[in-house]
């Protein structure tokens, strides 16, 4: 974190966070503030001429930017005309000026474009990271588990710890309900950060277990975990979202490039007029599946096949807590078939 120390007009001193990597930024933080950003690209593309005449205008969208970032920490708008302390940095050594009556708009704006820009800077510059080995963290003084990466020694190939098929179908059907609803969405939509927040936080609670836990698969129980622990989750940091999104986007990644899959996500190539036929009449099957109720229609196609049956006490429990690797393949060898 770099600290800031500002004087307001009242003359009490204020200091402030600006932080410098993602794990010091709040999602929601992040999405707010990217949010509001795409308002002050739109003011600077359609001003682009003229930006001299309108630094002043320009100056209160930098400020909407910081106040939904810092929320009611900070009011610039009492902020007298201190220097930015503790800040090497050439454009936060300017002046704050009174946003009131007469104030040097060139000195304002160096300042404020200067803490925008490292916020900026920090949020665009936080790449997800892949967290090798079993990582257990903290957060809130509770111990999580982060999904398991770990490198074969020989041929320095990344493998990943399967998660349940009950996870993985969880995470797939987010992430479908999020395509969906923001597909008719424009950029500028104040609900699309809602959408995009839910579905991060989705995500962690799915994914994100205590050592020795083990998601519900009972629908009440599960509905229950996702309600606590997507709230117990809110406050989260950028860079471990991100992490999350990332892992499961690589496992998944990782599935389609092993050949035995191959008739998992690829249809097999029909070998004359029955076999064409018997293969669409699957497909439009599978389809109205999907469409009822989506990604859980796998569930039913594992019991069907009578994959890992008797496993558990049921064969639905079976199912549930099965390796997702492990039903890919055998869905892929049954369409094999």
């Amino acid at each position: 974190m770099i600290v800031a120390s500002l004087n307001k007009s009242t003359g009490e001193s204020l200091s402030i966070n600006i932080p410098e990597h993602g794990s010091e930024i709040g999602l929601a933080q992040a999405l707010d503030f990217e949010f509001e950003c795409i308002e002050l690209f739109e003011f600077l593309k359609e001003n682009s001429d003229t930006i001299e005449a309108k630094k002043g205008e320009y100056i209160l969208h930098l400020i909407r930017c910081l106040k939904v970032f810092f929320g009611d920490l900070v009011d610039f708008f009492e902020l007298d005309g201190s220097y930015v302390d503790n800040i090497n940095d050439k454009a936060l050594e300017q002046h704050f000026q009174v946003l009131k009556g007469e104030f040097d708009k060139s000195q304002a704006f160096d300042s404020l474009s200067g803490i925008f820009n490292l916020i900026y800077h920090a949020i665009k510059n936080t790449k997800p990271t892949i967290r090798e080995g079993q990582v257990e963290f903290i957060y809130k003084e509770q111990s999580f588990c982060f999904p398991e990466i770990w490198r074969d020694s020989i041929f320095n190939k990344v493998n990943f710890k399967s998660p349940s098929v009950k996870q993985a179908i969880e995470i797939l059907q987010v992430q479908s309900n999020y395509s969906q609803v923001v597909k008719e969405m424009s950029r500028s939509d104040v609900k699309l950060t809602g959408w995009m927040f839910t579905k991060y936080l989705s995500e962690m609670a799915i994914l994100l277990l205590k050592p020795g836990e083990v998601l519900p698969t009972d629908e009440t129980a599960f509905k229950m975990h996702m309600t606590e622990r997507m709230s117990f989750f809110e406050d989260i940091d950028l860079q471990t979202a991100i992490d999350v999104e990332h892992w499961f986007e690589q496992y998944y990644a990782s599935l389609k490039e092993d050949k035995e899959n191959w008739y998992y996500f690829n249809n097999k190539e029909p070998e004359g007029p029955e076999e064409l036929e018997a293969q669409e009449k699957a497909k439009r099957k599978n389809k109205d599946a999907s469409l009822r109720i989506g990604w859980k229609s796998m569930i039913r196609r594992l019991l069907e096949i009578g994959a890992f049956r008797n496993q558990s006490s049921n064969d639905l429990e079976s199912v549930y807590n099965a390796q997702f690797t492990d039903a890919v393949k055998i869905i892929s060898i049954d369409n094999s078939q």
